[in-house]
């Protein structure tokens, strides 16, 4: 089982509001690697569910993470942040990562 899906599992069952995925990019990018690479800064779990469908994130790198948090994000949580190691500090400021929300 993938550790991120895990994680979410993990959260769920604990009841936690938020998931952090700490991963090797400081944000999640829609068409990474090509020309219409983007990067996403703040989304909602319908919107981030729409764009995992259409393919536009890599399968075996940022998919497991978005349908963890995807997860995540339908049956527990509020919110889940997605960067990398020496962004964390800026994410908790507000000012870093992919921030992924239930609509409210």
């Amino acid at each position: 089982i993938d550790k991120d899906y895990t994680a979410a599992k993990l959260g769920r069952v604990i009841r936690a509001d938020e998931l952090w995925i700490i991963t090797d990019v400081d944000h999640v990018y829609q068409n990474y690697g090509n020309d219409l690479q983007e990067p996403i800064y703040q989304t909602t779990r319908l919107k981030i569910e729409e764009i995992y469908k259409s393919g536009k994130f890599q399968q075996g790198s940022i998919g497991p993470k978005i349908k963890a948090a995807i997860h995540f994000l339908k049956y527990q949580g509020e919110k889940v942040m997605i960067t990398s190691i020496p962004c964390i500090q800026d994410a908790l400021n507000g000012n870093a990562g992919t921030e992924i929300r239930n609509e409210t």
